[in-house]
């Protein structure tokens, strides 16, 4: 049975990360973003027959090449962006150079995680009130044209967040799997 895990928004000091990953991952290997983000926001862990074979980490994100045995490779990202739509722009900038490294050529990807931007208006609770497309959803929509993704269906609730007010709701579906043609 092969399994494998991303655990976001961890909000662990490292120190304790290697106890938690340790214990309750007993004989998992497992990657971090403690380098780039000083909270540890990202976490990969797995186990079995899989290996990963890092191949690019930020704040926002952590790319491996996935190998399991009998089966063709394939690229994966796991995303925390940033709330920040300045600071979500290197991100975008990061997954364009993946999309057109020579070594991404003809290979599947998947890319999941929380984007903190919405890609259609309808993914927003509040969007009929907007009526506009914002800066950043604009520049998720380049990106996800500019790559060829598409995002994957699923089953479930719209909507993966919420500002939890009484008064002034907002939901967003802003966690999703995209994935490239040659996934």
């Amino acid at each position: 049975e092969r399994k494998v895990g991303c655990i976001l928004e961890t909000r662990e000091k490292e120190g304790k990360a290697e106890k938690i990953l340790k214990k309750v991952f007993s004989g998992w290997s497992s990657i971090t973003n403690y380098e780039d983000s000083r909270g540890g926001r990202i976490w990969l862990v797995w186990r079995d027959m899989i290996r990963m074979t890092p191949v690019y980490k930020s704040d926002q994100i952590i790319t491996c090449f996935v190998e399991m045995q009998g089966e063709e490779g394939f690229y994966y990202s796991c995303i925390y962006a940033s709330n920040q739509e300045e600071e979500r722009r290197a991100l975008w900038e990061d997954l364009a150079h993946h999309n057109s490294s020579s070594s991404f050529k003809d290979k599947a990807w998947l890319i999941m995680g929380d984007f903190n931007e919405i890609l259609d208006g309808g993914e927003s609770s509040r969007f009929d009130n907007m009526r506009k497309v914002s800066n950043g959803m604009s520049e998720f929509q380049r990106l996800v044209l500019h790559c060829q993704l598409t995002d994957m269906a699923y089953q479930g609730p719209k909507y993966t967040w919420c500002n939890k007010r009484e008064d002034g709701i907002i939901c967003k579906k802003l966690d999703r799997v995209l994935l490239n043609e040659e996934a």
